[in-house]
């Protein structure tokens, strides 16, 4: 039960706080367990089970802890970037592209209470014309539009690790296509009702983000928290410090003393040794009216003028892995 509730507390950002409040308290409890270890041993009294127990329980929880943190899921991927030739993440070379889905999942069933007796499901694909990658542009601005170079881009820290949080999602692009996908979820509904009782139809945007790893590796594999995936990177010339090494971290994170089990050492880290940053990531995709009724299947794809720019060298890594046809548009040469 402990675990579980330290898992719901790693995953949201907001109570951050809370989750190192509540490691500082286990820490204390398992260095109170130590100290009262040492302190029977002196005094030559028996060491009761109950303090070892505690001891090793709350240490675990500790280990738990840090594992699952932030600051544990950067650190152990960090790659170097030459401030001379690539100063900057260009945001395209760590996405693994996979080509979007609109789908519309039916559930027919009855009974009141659950669990219930499904009878009919299915999933239905919704065809689209063209899908890109762009920022959150839900309060603001136009996701049809290109994007500026400095969005494309990311710029990283000269002497501090750059921790950088990818949140995937998907959307469409424009009204008429939002309108287009509720006009096929009601023609589904209309045309399974027939089948029991209760008919369900839902919209949801695959591939679902699990399956999204980055191009260099499975160093930072998508959970399912908001920003799913961590990258981080470094100044090429630029040590990894002490404190952010692998075997230092986990030794004092084990350790109850000098850092709390690991707390104080994450809260050093995330203050004076990174620089986390937070970027959306949004796949949009839009349906145009032309293809509507028109008795033609569209082949959904990418339309490289709109959103993130891409540039040649970036253009061609990505053909390497899809393929040429997976592009419509031209490509701005960087």
């Amino acid at each position: 039960m402990p675990y579980i509730f330290l898992l719901i507390l790693v995953n949201f950002p907001k109570l951050t706080w809370v989750y190192h409040l509540v490691g500082l308290i286990i820490s204390i409890i398992a260095n109170h367990q130590f100290v009262m270890s040492f302190y029977c041993t002196a005094t030559q009294w028996p060491i009761l089970p109950g303090h070892i127990f505690f001891l090793i329980e709350f240490t675990l929880l500790s280990v738990a802890m840090a594992y699952h943190s932030t600051e544990w899921k950067h650190l152990k991927c960090v790659r170097s970037l030459s401030l001379l030739t690539d100063p900057n993440i260009n945001i395209w070379r760590e996405l693994n592209l996979e080509t979007p889905e609109i789908l519309l999942k039916i559930k027919c069933y009855h009974g009141e209470d659950k669990p219930s007796t499904t009878t009919y499901e299915a999933v239905e694909p919704v065809p689209y014309s063209f899908w890109w990658i762009g920022d959150d542009t839900s309060k603001e601005g136009d996701p049809r539009e290109l994007r500026s170079r400095s969005q494309t881009y990311i710029s990283t820290a000269q002497n501090k690790l750059t921790f950088l949080s990818l949140k995937y999602s998907k959307k469409a692009a424009d009204k008429f296509t939002t309108g287009i996908i509720e006009q096929e979820k009601s023609k589904h509904h209309e045309l399974n009702k027939h089948r029991d009782v209760h008919c369900e139809v839902s919209v949801e945007f695959g591939p679902t983000k699990e399956k999204w790893t980055p191009i260099v590796g499975p160093c930072a594999k998508a959970k399912f928290s908001d920003y799913s995936e961590k990258l981080t990177f470094k100044p090429e010339n630029m040590k990894v410090p002490l404190f952010c090494r692998p075997w230092f971290f986990w030794l004092f994170t084990v350790l109850p003393f000098p850092f709390f089990n690991g707390v104080l050492l994450r809260m050093i880290i995330a203050k004076f040794y990174s620089v986390e940053i937070k970027k959306p990531i949004v796949q949009y995709l839009q349906i145009l009216p032309e293809t509507v009724d028109s008795g033609v299947v569209p082949v959904p794809v990418m339309d490289i003028t709109k959103g993130y720019q891409v540039t040649q060298s970036v253009m061609d890594l990505i053909e390497q892995k899809h393929g040429s046809n997976m592009f419509s548009g031209k490509v701005e040469q960087a």
